[in-house]
């Protein structure tokens, strides 16, 4: 699951760690632009979790983002969202 909502870091690590105790891959990945971005494909996203899973998912995201930054974890993603929002 990628879950790329805005939310609070609490919430992203929730998530994750449920996803986990169902052994299924979670990947937390806020994006940072806007309509443009999307347009343009230059979008950056900020993906939380476990380099597998992102790796797994970057071909997906790679269609509207020019830049994926791979955090260790979800809550550091929405952390770092959060931050960028301020």
């Amino acid at each position: 699951h990628v879950e790329m909502s805005t939310v609070a870091p609490a919430s992203a690590m929730r998530l994750a760690e449920i996803y986990h105790q169902k052994e299924r891959r979670f990947v937390q990945a806020p994006v940072l632009g806007s309509k443009n971005q999307i347009a343009g494909g230059t979008l950056l996203v900020f993906a939380g979790g476990a380099e597998d899973d992102i790796a797994r998912c970057e071909p997906a995201l790679r269609l509207f983002a020019e830049r994926i930054w791979h955090l260790p974890t979800a809550a550091q993603a929405a952390y770092l969202k959060l931050a960028c929002n301020m």
